[in-house]
């Protein structure tokens, strides 16, 4: 036999254990928590959501729908507020940013500073057409920052 036909059967036989074994691995399936939902399916998170912080400062978020990779465009505002401690004033103002749900939560991450702290802010489901936010500040802030949660309506 010659060479040349020694390494086509090499070949043949390599690439179709290969083949067999691909087909192997892709048979087991993914956990019931680990399935994403398709681009456009619903969420109860989507929609409009206002309250109001523990300091009286309004919030509102505006969760659109979920796009190709699984995120929501998300635009929170808030009203002005003053900080207790420092008398600092901060006017309201609002800010985009990307949300992600995962099981019985939604996730919006929107700044990480220079050390690699993260804010974000937090929906849980609640009640009927309520959810509870959790704002979690960088750790820079935590000492100033005293509202942290509220109850959302769905408008």
């Amino acid at each position: 036999m010659s060479l040349k036909r020694m390494v086509v059967w090499i070949f043949l036989a390599v690439m179709s254990t290969a083949g067999y074994a691909l087909g192997a691995d892709n048979a087991t399936s993914l956990p019931e928590g680990g399935k994403s939902a398709p681009a456009g399916s619903p969420s109860y998170f989507e929609g409009t959501w206002s309250g109001t912080w523990e300091n009286g400062s309004d919030i509102t978020l505006e969760v659109g729908p979920r796009n190709n990779k699984g995120f929501f465009p998300v635009n929170y505002s808030y009203g002005a507020f003053t900080l207790p401690r420092s008398a600092r004033s901060f006017p309201s103002g609002s800010l985009k940013a990307w949300g992600k749900e995962e099981g019985d939560k939604f996730i919006v991450e929107w700044w990480k500073d220079k050390a690699g702290n993260k804010g974000s802010l937090t929906l849980e489901k609640y009640e009927d057409n309520k959810a509870k936010a959790r704002r979690e500040p960088p750790v820079w802030e935590m000492s100033s920052t005293p509202s942290r949660v509220a109850i959302l309506t769905r408008k």
